[in-house]
């Protein structure tokens, strides 16, 4: 029985984080039921528990949730809000439309006039007074992480923010390294005396003393030459430590006080 309830709590442990992307993902569906069916306070209302949460959320679902933030304010007739609410979303992604089927062709017009001064307004800073937030979509580190991992094993993991994995790939390469070049040495050392001895008793210890130091030698080479290539696959294949989302947002509290991160 006891087993059985252990059993129970791994898998409920296990699939707490694909339980949770159902109930994000629920809300957000909620959401978009909610603006179709023009009941455009639930939607306003779950669309800014999305917006404060953002974190639980990919580009695509923040974006929608602005848009259609922006629709529900500009019908209110807060248009400073709405301005706001649309250049969030044009910050995720400068091409993207109002779905026509459930936004007046009035808004589409508007929106579509502020996408085309967004890069002006945004230039001269007037977005940055008009809204608390913006989100900028940031390249994939893998491609810099993998050349810095090609020429030092371990830069590459600091440079996609995973020090620990860093620290140990570069202690690990430091000392296959180090102990290469020891044995290298000794190895150098032990042939020298091996073939100047002319002691029979002492020619074969001689030469297990060189064998040694020799296989030592070549072992932590190749030790060294495989931390190398893990750090090189490493930096190239597995996922930065930070979130995927690959979006990242600045929050102007005031005019000249602002505060940046990613997620």
């Amino acid at each position: 029985m006891i087993k059985k309830i252990c059993l129970i709590v791994i898998l409920v442990i296990i699939n707490l984080p694909s339980l949770f992307s159902q109930i994000q993902q629920s809300l957000y569906q909620q959401m978009i039921q909610a603006f179709r069916q023009l009941n455009y306070e639930t939607a306003k209302q779950i669309g800014k528990q999305i917006s404060a949460d953002f974190e639980s959320y990919t580009p695509i679902e923040l974006l929608e949730t602005h848009k259609i933030l922006g629709v529900i304010a500009y019908q209110d007739g807060n248009m400073m809000e709405a301005n706001a609410q649309f250049d969030q979303a044009l910050s995720i992604d400068r091409t993207t439309q109002l779905d026509s089927v459930y936004v007046s062709p009035k808004i589409i017009q508007y929106f579509n006039e502020l996408k085309l001064d967004y890069a002006s307004r945004r230039k001269s800073r007037e977005i940055d007074q008009s809204i608390h937030y913006q989100y900028i979509l940031q390249p994939d580190p893998r491609p810099a992480a993998t050349l810095r991992s090609m020429i030092l094993p371990g830069w590459g993991q600091f440079y996609k923010n995973d020090k620990r994995k860093g620290y140990a790939i570069i202690t690990s390469t430091a000392m296959a390294t180090l102990s290469t070049v020891i044995f290298h040495f000794l190895q150098k050392k032990a042939h020298d005396e091996y073939l100047q001895e002319t002691n029979p008793a002492s020619i074969e210890k001689k030469y297990d003393t060189y064998n040694l130091f020799y296989k030592l030698r070549n072992n932590t080479a190749l030790v060294a030459g495989g931390i190398w290539l893990y750090a090189f696959f490493d930096a190239l294949i597995t996922e930065p430590k930070q979130k995927q989302l690959k979006v990242s947002v600045i929050i102007h509290k005031y005019p000249y006080i602002s505060a940046q991160f990613s997620f």
